[in-house]
């Protein structure tokens, strides 16, 4: 399950559609001060050597503190400005607001030079395009992930549909298809992963949208999709066939294709359990749950007579990325609270991302 434009749409209520949220303009910030909210080259100057600016970001406290009023005596430029300074105050603390500690992007006053022209942009999709990568973000920091030793198991009711008495049908452009921007932010949207949302019949979807350039470390995240203008320019072009917009069976929301589990069991997750706990709790449970995957990575390994040196390295790094996280190299030990998980034979991070890179269960 995961965020889509549908969601946005009930959630936001904010327009979908429209012209991407981004522009090829490049003006310093204290040009784009100067152009759009009327300051003086040298008040300018002052405001970005203060510490209320970082680059192109500026703090939500200095817009309100000189932009939130105006009187009758103030020019129609002025007025303008402080409309200007509003809105970006706005989208900074609702659309676009990060773990900056209160900052917004001033370059988004680009898109607010013509007042008119500001309802004309598609602010629900690059709403959503700068979730994804703030999860995208999220899930290299340790610091935004519950601890391992919270973890629980308990039975709960998934509502795969909740607008589904709001509204007759799901609208259009829900099931686009493509990449969706926010600015600089290019992320995939594929709503096919999660048709059970739209009270749809799950079907395998289509292979997912690769990235330019990808890497993701302990501390970094950093990837590029391309931004192909013609997808979002034309959205009803490219949305999810009709054909895979079968309605599940009534009172069986979690329906799916007979070949659709097959297939999510050799490309994606089926179960998320907790894992390891800290020293004191149900360790030894954990340790014979982690050689029993070990054991199974190495009977793949040694079953397989066909393996060359590329398979075999595989299967080391496999065994090693399953004991390395559960094993405190500086202490000698196991770890206890880590943020890892048991999923179909792997230990992996628990991370929190865009449903649209995963798999719905």
């Amino acid at each position: 399950m995961g965020l889509t434009l549908d969601d946005v749409e009930h959630i936001l209520g904010i327009p979908v559609r429209g012209l991407a949220v981004y522009t090829e303009d490049e003006r310093t910030p204290k040009r784009l001060l100067m152009d759009f909210l009327g300051l003086s080259e040298e008040v300018a100057e002052n405001a970005i050597a203060s510490n209320a600016f970082k680059g192109y970001a500026v703090k939500l406290s200095w817009l309100e503190m000189n932009f939130k009023e105006v009187s009758e005596t103030d020019t129609d430029e002025r007025v303008v400005c402080c409309a200007r300074a509003y809105l970006l105050y706005v989208i900074g603390c609702t659309l676009f607001c990060d773990k900056s500690g209160g900052f917004v992007q001033l370059d988004l006053l680009l898109l607010l030079e013509d007042l008119d022209k500001v309802r004309t942009y598609g602010w629900g999709s690059s709403c959503l395009a700068f979730l994804y990568r703030h999860l995208g973000y999220a899930s290299v920091d340790k610091r935004a992930l519950p601890n391992a030793s919270s973890c629980s198991r308990p039975r709960v009711h998934v509502i795969f549909d909740p607008y589904k008495n709001r509204r007759q049908n799901v609208s259009d452009i829900a099931f686009y298809t493509g990449p969706i921007r926010a600015m600089s932010y290019v992320e995939p949207y594929l709503p096919d992963r999660v048709l059970r949302q739209f009270g749809l019949l799950q079907q395998i979807p289509a292979d997912p949208i690769a990235p330019q350039r990808a890497s993701r470390g302990q501390h970094t995240y950093h990837v590029v999709y391309e931004w192909t203008e013609g997808f979002w320019s034309s959205p009803d072009y490219h949305l999810v066939p009709e054909d895979k917009r079968e309605r599940t069976p009534p009172g069986i929301p979690w329906a799916c294709t007979d070949d659709y589990i097959p297939w999510l069991s050799v490309f994606s997750h089926q179960r998320v359990g907790c894992g390891l706990p800290p020293v004191g709790g149900r360790v030894q449970q954990g340790r014979e749950e982690q050689v029993r995957v070990v054991l199974n990575v190495v009977q793949r390994a040694l079953g397989d007579t066909g393996l060359g040196a590329v398979e075999l390295r595989q299967a080391l790094q496999d065994v090693h990325a399953i004991l390395l996280p559960t094993f405190d190299t500086k202490r000698g030990g196991v770890l206890g609270g880590e943020v890892r998980c048991w999923v179909y034979d792997k230990l992996v991070d628990v991370s929190p991302c865009s449903c649209m890179r995963l798999t719905c269960l």
